[in-house]
């Protein structure tokens, strides 16, 4: 894989600046996990302030503003395969083929190919494809399937080309949400597709809402009901808040002709409906977890559901469209936590309590992954505690600044004894300078591989 430099120019609010430091840190996040997962060398992205002007914009809610506006250059990397390189994607949506573009790609030129979704120009074909991608080369423009990109360019491992490709989609989304001024300053969604869009993890947090006041409603048992479905409550919800953040605090009839009495009180339920501060991070946390789970199975281990649910993850956004899938990433996840406290509950019967091997010896120990949970702060960051069992029962502790085990599967791992430690009453042999030497078995539901 050929690494060359990608290079874009973007007119940011100095006010969405902030924001602009989290998406980079967000997105050189998962450019690691990239080079660790797939042993690429993916560069990170950065960006440089260039220069600053300043415009005079009138926002739909009558209100002029002086903006201050920072010219910034982004800068990353963009893998080349065999000559080709994915510049947008097409995902299959209940109403067609949503076209995105990579960073840095021109979505005019890429228009034409929207109506191809579930073409392929290699195997000739055309069906129901969740994901087909365009990619760019010495030949033109080429719209190629997803289960096709690896015979296409002749790369024996286009999977961190094709990653990347997606996280590139995801933050030309945010990139143009911050240069949107009713994003920044009216309180809207990036445009995706020409559509207003939530982000998922935002988006997520409003169904927490939904689950808590009224419990889960799939949108097949609201249609056998009558009931509406978490899915539209919780998309409603987030859509009127931000319509809401664009009225300005006063009196003046503002929203459908309401008296000022009226729009107060319809102020107050809104901000009923709004996400604890503890429900928006579940949300994004909710995010993390399907991310993390489905990053240890192959995609032709996934079902159907779990596939294009992989697509609205690695998307970020929601669109309207996909509200209801992009809603049962909570379901989803709640499920994986459930049957996580279950194994929890279940090693802690098996366990025995007691400590193994000596302070400061380096050997072998197969071990078992009980579970593992994401500690953030530090110096160097977020770490994962894994909390694992030997074949005796006998309990593990190993704090890593790396991508986490899988949770129940079963490893051989060289380890260092750093000491002895109890917790609760229960001893625990804390290990440090862990390496996989041997995976033994995958977690429940997956095949050895």
């Amino acid at each position: 894989m050929e690494i060359e430099p990608k290079v874009t120019t973007h007119k940011i609010a100095v006010e969405a600046l902030p924001r602009l430091q989290v998406l980079i840190t967000e997105h050189n996040r998962k450019i690691s996990k990239l080079n660790r997962r797939h042993g690429a060398e993916l560069p990170p992205t950065s960006y440089s302030r260039i220069n600053t002007v300043t415009d005079t914009v009138i926002l739909r809610s009558g209100e002029r503003r002086e903006v201050v506006r920072a010219i910034i250059t982004v800068s990353g990397a963009r893998p080349i395969l065999a000559g080709w390189e994915i510049v947008g994607s097409l995902t299959l949506t209940d109403e067609g083929y949503l076209l995105s573009a990579a960073r840095g790609a021109h979505a005019i030129k890429l228009e034409a190919f929207k109506s191809r979704g579930g073409e392929c120009d290699h195997c000739k074909t055309r069906r129901r494809r969740s994901t087909t991608y365009v990619l760019e080369g010495w030949g033109g423009l080429k719209i190629v399937g997803s289960t096709c990109i690896t015979d296409f360019t002749g790369h024996s491992s286009p999977a961190a080309l094709v990653a990347l490709a997606d996280a590139d989609v995801q933050l030309d989304a945010e990139l143009a949400g911050l240069e949107d001024d009713e994003n920044v300053f009216g309180g809207g969604g990036a445009m995706l597709g020409g559509q207003r869009a939530v982000s998922l993890g935002r988006f997520l947090g409003f169904v927490r809402v939904q689950i808590r006041e009224n419990g889960w409603v799939s949108r097949g048992e609201a249609r056998d009901t009558g009931r509406p479905s978490t899915a539209d409550l919780a998309w409603d919800a987030v859509q009127t808040m931000a319509d809401l953040d664009r009225i300005a605090e006063s009196d003046v009839p503002e929203r459908d002709g309401q008296t000022g009495e009226l729009n107060t009180e319809f102020r107050r339920a809104m901000e009923a409906a709004k996400p604890t501060a503890d429900e928006a991070a579940l949300g994004l946390s909710d995010v993390e977890e399907v991310t993390e789970v489905m990053s240890f199975k192959p995609e032709s281990q996934l079902s159907d559901y779990e596939q294009n649910l992989l697509v609205v993850v690695r998307q970020g956004f929601v669109f309207g469209r996909n509200i209801g899938l992009a809603a049962s990433v909570c379901r989803y996840v709640d499920r994986i936590r459930e049957d996580r406290r279950r194994a929890e509950a279940e090693a802690r019967r098996r366990e025995r309590n007691e400590h193994f091997s000596t302070v400061g010896r380096r050997d072998v120990f197969r071990l078992t992954v009980v579970f593992t949970k994401r500690l953030e702060g530090g110096e160097w960051g977020p770490t994962h505690l894994h909390v694992m069992r030997d074949e005796q029962g006998r309990v593990a502790k190993w704090f890593s600044s790396t991508d986490p085990l899988e949770a129940g599967a079963t490893y051989d791992l060289k380890a260092t004894v750093k000491k002895h430690d109890e917790y609760q009453y229960r001893k625990e042999t804390v290990l440090t300078r862990c390496v996989v030497v041997s995976k033994i078995s995958d977690g429940p539901g997956s095949e050895v591989r």
